[in-house]
């Protein structure tokens, strides 16, 4: 069973347009997955980071899920923030242990980033 929040209720505002950066951080920093409309279709995604590139806020994350595209591997993929809309928080998810926020291309700003989890301490709590 899935803990659906809608963005709104998760921040405490009544904005159901497009994303900000603020919204995504607080996504980010309670590791949750979300679901929103980006360039046309429906994606979920498990967000690793928050990151500014040559002035663009970018979301590093995983799609794990879209009406659009089929995606054959869960490699991390880069969102613009500004086409992001109509986002909702769900469930929490264990962050994978490959992703390493120093993996970033140099001159990269890392806004947030997920902490990552140890599964099986996680599992005994």
């Amino acid at each position: 069973m899935s803990i659906r929040l809608n963005i709104s209720d998760l921040l405490g505002n009544q904005n159901r347009g497009n994303a900000s950066a603020d919204d995504i951080i607080q996504i980010i920093e309670n590791r949750l997955r979300f679901k929103a409309d980006y360039e046309g279709a429906s994606v979920i995604v498990e967000p690793y980071a928050l990151v500014n590139s040559h002035g663009n806020d970018l979301v590093s994350g995983v799609v794990i899920h879209s009406d659009s595209q089929r995606y054959l591997s869960f490699e991390p993929r880069y969102l613009e923030v500004g086409k992001l809309s109509d986002v909702v928080a769900l469930d929490a998810f264990f962050p994978n242990g490959a992703f390493d926020a120093e993996d970033f291309p140099e001159g990269t700003e890392i806004l947030a980033a997920v902490e990552l989890v140890d599964y099986s301490e996680a599992v005994k709590n």
